[in-house]
């Protein structure tokens, strides 16, 4: 592409200062990793791809169902008809939407033997997951490489987002409880989602992502978001000085296999 085409692209965003072309030419040069590109992580993906995020990792194990289709904003009904992988149909629907960025697809699901791997060359981390015992894992190999990610996750009417950079605040452990319990059901086949909540925490994330890879200062609160009441609250969360994950570096003992 011609640079008056991509400057054509991208002319009402370099319209901001805070952006310019400086900060596009930064965003085309910047890494990100989705892991889990289900509603929140395909909603993100696209943002990131339109905004002009340069490489985009898409991790999934998963395959496009009908019951995705009404809050998720990449995928149509012939994927969920031809059982597609849901990295694959998100990168072929990134492509389409911006030719310029690189989309790497891994349908696998995250481990504590690969996970290290999958995000050790990224400039930041994004979580699309559906469950807090994936997230841990996130929250652990973010701290071991010492790179920044965004918690996010929505069930109902209502949504949650954290930036977490653990050098600096408070990680995903320093505010789960000490005895908290995984869940074994799928939270929205139980107690079900609306789109606008999806919608809704995924800008919030987004916002969050492209800040930070521009480098301007970026909110560590945590984002707490009704969409029933229309209400974005911010809870301020401290870093817990004996935490087990960022402080004491302690690992949660997994199962092998």
């Amino acid at each position: 592409m011609e640079l008056a085409d991509f400057i054509e692209r991208f002319s009402r965003q370099v319209l901001l200062e805070e952006i310019g072309i400086k900060g596009q030419l930064k965003l085309l040069k910047s890494r990100v990793a989705i892991i889990g590109c289900g509603a929140t992580g395909s909603a993100v993906i696209e943002i990131l791809a339109r905004a002009g995020v340069g490489f985009l990792r898409i991790i999934d194990r998963d395959f496009v169902e009908l019951s995705n289709l009404h809050r998720t904003h990449l995928f149509k009904t012939s994927d969920a008809l031809e059982n597609l992988p849901k990295a694959v149909a998100c990168k072929q629907r990134l492509k389409e939407i911006n030719e310029l960025i690189n989309v790497e697809h891994v349908v696998d699901s995250v481990s504590p033997d690969n996970i290290e791997e999958l995000i050790s060359d990224v400039d930041l981390v994004i979580d699309g997951t559906d469950n807090l015992e994936t997230r841990l894992l996130i929250n652990e190999a973010c701290i071991a490489l010492k790179k920044p990610w965004i918690m996010q996750g929505v069930e109902r009417w209502y949504g949650m987002v954290k930036f977490i950079d653990p050098e600096k605040g408070s990680c995903l452990r320093c505010f789960i409880p000490s005895g908290y319990r995984q869940r074994e059901e799928n939270v929205c086949e139980i107690l079900g989602i609306i789109n606008v909540a999806v919608s809704l925490t995924t800008s919030i994330a987004a916002t969050l992502a492209l800040k930070y890879l521009l480098g301007l200062p970026v909110e560590e609160e945590l984002f707490i978001v009704d969409t029933r009441n229309l209400s974005v609250d911010k809870v301020k969360l401290n870093k817990i000085q004996n935490c087990p994950a960022c402080v004491q570096k302690v690992r949660i003992p997994r199962e092998e296999g």
